[in-house]
């Protein structure tokens, strides 16, 4: 009765938020998202991404598991769990930022985020 009457209540919400999380059930979902941001990162798809700043910089990370990206009515803020070096051409190089935990970037520097898909 106590499982019943305390932990389903409790644990519905849970598994409900799990399975939407699910990257096969998330791209099925039709967004209410006020964003375009919102929907992209909402699907939890790992992208290789480089984010153009305003001041010209390119910095390129990946956007994976451990990464997280605000929703509305937040800001726009992205945080990368892999930071990689960027070459001149605007490519990645094949080598990863030794030493790092990763990058926060507030949306007010990004001008544009560019996708590839990791695999």
């Amino acid at each position: 009765m106590f499982f019943l009457l305390i932990g389903m209540p409790i644990l519905w919400p849970v598994l409900f938020l799990q399975i939407r999380k699910h990257p096969k059930v998330a791209q099925r979902i039709t967004s209410a998202n006020p964003r375009v941001w919102d929907d992209i990162f909402a699907k939890r798809t790992p992208y290789w991404v480089i984010v153009h700043l305003k001041d010209q910089r390119r910095i390129g990370g990946l956007y994976g598991g451990k990464s997280f990206a605000s929703h509305s009515p937040a800001p726009p803020e992205i945080y990368l769990e892999q930071v990689w070096h960027v070459d001149e051409n605007g490519g990645f190089t094949d080598t990863v930022v030794k030493s790092t935990a990763g990058i926060l970037i507030m949306g007010t520097d990004i001008l544009a985020l560019e996708f590839f898909q990791y695999n």
